[in-house]
């Protein structure tokens, strides 16, 4: 089962390795948050005072979008579309499948890295500004989704590049 795995990995490169890598911490990080927001005898092991206040953000009206939906599930939700795209199976599928697949996965990734950078600089407004504190977890999830998105968009505008042709004109 290892060596499965293990050559998987090394058929589809550092970028589909590196992306997976960081989803699944995404992932751990998003399960530790939402259990953390719904079991109150969790504490998260942050600071709770000054700057760097994890119950102050986590507790705050920010974290739960349209008063319905808390953020930390919301990462949660992501990271699991992110590690079930982001795997190599799905990866070599993209390489090895016809044109027509590898495009709609690589543009769905590309959608979904867009999308997890425009949640996360919201999220990053509301803690500086509306909260006035930062979360060490939250910053770790953000940091993940923007190497995920830096990755990604590196990757689609490298792959994208050598499969169109270029235009005389």
């Amino acid at each position: 089962m290892l060596a499965t795995i293990l050559g998987a990995f090394r058929r589809v490169g550092f970028v589909p390795l590196a992306t997976f890598v960081l989803s699944l911490y995404g992932l751990g990080a998003s399960i530790y948050l939402t259990i953390a927001h719904y079991d109150t005898s969790v504490t998260l092991a942050c600071s709770d005072k000054g700057l760097v206040n994890c119950a102050a953000v986590t507790t705050s009206s920010q974290s739960v979008v349209f008063g319905v939906f808390p953020v930390a599930v919301l990462g949660l939700a992501y990271y699991v579309f992110m590690v079930a795209l982001n795997s190599p199976w799905v990866w070599r599928l993209q390489q090895t499948g016809s044109e027509q697949l590898g495009r709609y996965l690589r543009y769905t990734r590309l959608g979904a890295v867009v999308t997890g950078m425009g949640f996360v600089l919201y999220l990053i407004y509301a803690e500086l500004i509306q909260i006035g504190a930062i979360c060490l977890w939250c910053t770790s999830v953000h940091v993940a989704t923007f190497l995920i998105f830096a990755l990604v968009v590196f990757y689609t505008s490298f792959s994208s590049s050598k499969q169109a042709p270029a235009r005389r004109g």
